[in-house]
C-alpha cells in the first residue's frame, strides 16, 4: 500500500468511526475472529490505557497553562479576547472540530510511526538527484528536504485544523482592533485551548469508549488465538507443506500464544481504569472549567480597567 492510500484509509476510517454515533447501528464488524487483529490485541488495548493517562496528563499541562494567557496578550480589544476563549471552548466540543482533530491525530501517528523511513526515502532520493547534478554536498541537500517536509506537514496539518475552529475565524475578522502581535498571540492559544477542551470533553469518552469496545471483544480475541495456534502447529508438523511455511507456521503459533499470555494481564489493568474512569474525567473536566473560569475572569478585569491596554 503506497503512502497516499494508506493516508486516505486512515482518513476515512477515523471519518467513519467519529461519526457512528451510539444511537446507530454499527456499521463495521468486530475484527475479534481474525488471526492478526487478534495478534494485536494486548498491545490495542495497552494502548487505549495508554492514550486516556496521556489524555489527562495533557489536560492538566493545558489546564495549567491557561492562566499566564493574558499575560501574552497585549491589546485594547479585551472583549474580543474574551469572545475569542469562548469560541475555542466551542469549537473543542463540536463534531467538525472534533473530525478534522481525529484525523490530524491519524497523520501525526503516521508520521511519527513511518518518520524514520520516509526520511530515509526521501533523503536517499534526494541525495541520488543532487550527486546526479554534481550539488558538492548531496547529503545536506537531503538533509534539509527532510527538515522542510517535516515543517511542512506540521504546519499545513495546523492550518488545516485552524479552518476548523471558528476562533481562528473570529480573529481574523477582528485582527487590526486586537493588533498584529496580540492575534498571533491569540492565534496559538486558540490552538491550546481547543485542544484542550476537545480532550476533556471529547476525546476522554472516546477513549472509553474504545476500551469498553476492546473489553467486549476479549473472549472471543481468546478463541481466536487458541484456533490460530493448533491450526498452525497442525500446520508445522504436515510434511506434505513446504518447509518454509511450516517455518511461518511455527512463528504464527508462537505469536499467538504470546499474544494470549498477556490477555489477562492487559484485560485486568484496562478494566480497573474503567472502574476508576467516572471520577477522573470529572476531575479533568472541573479542572478545566475552574481553570478557564479564572482566564475569564482575568481578561473581564482587564477590560474594566480604565488603562487597560
Amino acid at each position: 500500500m503506497n503512502i497516499k492510500r494508506g493516508l486516505l484509509l486512515a482518513l476515512t476510517l477515523t471519518s467513519v468511526l467519529a461519526c457512528n454515533g451510539a444511537s446507530q447501528k454499527p456499521i463495521v464488524t468486530s475484527a475479534a475472529d481474525q488471526p492478526t487483529y487478534a495478534a494485536r490485541y494486548p498491545d490495542s488495548l495497552a494502548s487505549a490505557r495508554g492514550r486516556f493517562s496521556e489524555q489527562e496528563n495533557r489536560a492538566a499541562r493545558l489546564s495549567g497553562d491557561l492562566g499566564a494567557f493574558i499575560n501574552n496578550v497585549d491589546t485594547k480589544n479585551w472583549t474580543a479576547v474574551t469572545t475569542t476563549y469562548k469560541l475555542a471552548d466551542a469549537a473543542g466540543k463540536s463534531q467538525t472540530y472534533a473530525e478534522r482533530y481525529e484525523q490530524t491525530d491519524t497523520i501525526n501517528g503516521f508520521f511519527t510511526e513511518e518518520k524514520d523511513r520516509l526520511n530515509q526515502a526521501l533523503a536517499g532520493s534526494v541525495a541520488y538527484s543532487a550527486k546526479q547534478n554534481n550539488c558538492k554536498e548531496p547529503n545536506e541537500v537531503a538533509g534539509s528536504a527532510t527538515f522542510t517536509l517535516n515543517k511542512a506537514v506540521d504546519k499545513q496539518l495546523r492550518e488545516r485544523l485552524r479552518a476548523n475552529n471558528e476562533a481562528h475565524s473570529y480573529i481574523d475578522a477582528h485582527a487590526e482592533s486586537i493588533g498584529k502581535p496580540a492575534a498571533e498571540k491569540l492565534r496559538d492559544q486558540a490552538d491550546k485551548l481547543s485542544e484542550l477542551s476537545y480532550t476533556v470533553n471529547v476525546g476522554v469518552e472516546r477513549s472509553r469508549q474504545q476500551m469498553q469496545g476492546l473489553l467486549e471483544e476479549s473472549s472471543r480475541v481468546k478463541t481466536t488465538l487458541d484456533d490460530t495456534a493448533k491450526e498452525a502447529d497442525a500446520m508445522a508438523q504436515d510434511s506434505t507443506v513446504p518447509e518454509g511455511d511450516r517455518k511461518a507456521a511455527k512463528t504464527r503459533a508462537a505469536a499467538a500464544r504470546t499474544a494470549a499470555s498477556s490477555i489477562d494481564s492487559q484485560v485486568q489493568q484496562a478494566k480497573f481504569v474503567l472502574d476508576n474512569m467516572n471520577q477522573r474525567v470529572q476531575k479533568v473536566r472541573d479542572d478545566y472549567q475552574k481553570a478557564l473560569k479564572g482566564l475569564l475572569d482575568a481578561v473581564d478585569q482587564k477590560a474594566a480597567q480604565p488603562t487597560a491596554k
